[in-house]
């Protein structure tokens, strides 16, 4: 019985293994589709192409970096590509005649590498803000919009550029620099975000050409991205520019004392677009006195409320100061403008601190 036992048991074990070995012949083995082998090749050769595009950027040489990529430039894809060209310019930038070479095929490769176009176009107008060069900063942009660069593309480093150089340069580039920023923000069929971003650079651009009648139009076209309040604040203090320009000093008074109205209900500082730093509300209310009083001062029997309208400058800058940081650019920017306020002694008693000139309908 013990040897039949033993003989079953040893039955039982082969019977086991021959279903296992069985089960494992019927499992197919998994089968890879070819499609996601062929990208994951590509990929691979991907990684491989953009390291060696590193390699030479960071061993310095950017002719055989810049020729790699070019080479590579159906593998690697617009944007990768663009990328690394991007990083030969940063080792390349007293190189004039590569750096020259590589723009110009940037922009006869645009559309088949138009990301890559848009990048170096980018490029060129950033390099000449940061070497301060207003004339150059133009020749790039124009070269840039007549190459096909995008408005929106061009956006960034253009505005950049425009802020940085718009008070300092004389009218004749001023003229160029806006007859620019005219073409861009009028680009056909520009995102929404992109005509309001270009048409506050063009108020900006106008206000300090004293171009009034133009801030007014762009105003009345309307600006996508802002709501009516800002349309009726801007237009209010368009026409009291204008009114001050041509000689009509009550009326400009009045609208003026109008804008103030509007600042002192602003519940956050403005932020000064050329120097990117907010401007407490208080130090904007002094301005606008100091102007009225300017306005008061040049007409011949208004002392008494040019006076007043200095004691009321004076007494924001005061208030601004107050809030401030004594050694921050903000304060430094308020005093300098209070310092600009003629002093006055007392108001004189028929003109009382509060007194405004009638509104205008």
């Amino acid at each position: 019985m013990k040897s039949w036992g033993w003989l079953i048991g040893l039955a039982v074990l082969i019977v086991v293994a021959v279903c296992i070995w069985n089960r494992n012949e019927s499992v197919p083995e998994p089968t890879v589709d070819p499609r996601v082998a062929e990208e994951q090749a590509r990929l691979q050769r991907v990684q491989e192409q953009e390291a060696i595009g590193r390699d030479l950027v960071q061993r310095g040489l950017a002719e055989a970096a810049y020729e790699h990529y070019l080479a590579q430039a159906d593998l690697l894809g617009d944007r990768a590509v663009g990328q690394g060209i991007l990083s030969v310019l940063s080792v390349a930038k007293t190189n004039d005649v590569l750096v020259t070479r590589v723009v110009e095929e940037a922009y006869k490769q645009g559309e088949r590498l138009p990301i890559t176009r848009n990048r170096i176009a980018s490029w060129t107008l950033t390099q000449a803000v940061d070497a301060e060069d207003g004339e150059g900063f133009i020749k790039v942009t124009r070269t840039a919009i007549e190459r096909g660069t995008p408005a929106d593309s061009l956006y960034a480093s253009f505005s950049k550029g425009f802020y940085a150089f718009i008070e300092k340069t004389g009218d004749d580039l001023r003229t160029e620099m806006l007859g620019l920023l005219d073409t861009l923000r009028k680009t056909p069929d520009l995102a929404e975000s992109m005509q309001g971003a270009y048409a506050a650079a063009a108020l900006d651009g106008a206000f300090i050409m004293n171009d009034f009648k133009t801030v007014k139009a762009i105003v009345d076209a309307g600006v996508p991205g802002y709501d009516e309040a800002w349309h009726t604040e801007l237009k209010g203090k368009a026409m009291a520019h204008l009114a001050l320009q041509e000689g009509r000093h009550e009326e400009a008074v009045a609208l003026f004392q109008q804008h103030i109205e509007r600042i002192a209900a602003w519940k956050e500082p403005v932020v000064n677009p050329m120097t990117g730093r907010p401007v407490p509300t208080e130090a904007v209310l002094g301005f606008n006195e100091k102007r009225i009083g300017d306005i008061w001062g040049g007409v011949p029997g208004r002392e008494a409320e040019a006076a007043a309208a200095y004691a009321r400058a004076r007494q924001h800058y005061q208030q601004a100061l107050a809030t401030l940081d004594p050694t921050s650019p903000e304060y430094a920017d308020a005093a300098r403008e209070l310092e600009a306020v003629p002093a006055v002694a007392e108001i004189p008693a028929a003109v009382p601190a509060a007194a405004a000139v009638p509104a205008v309908e």
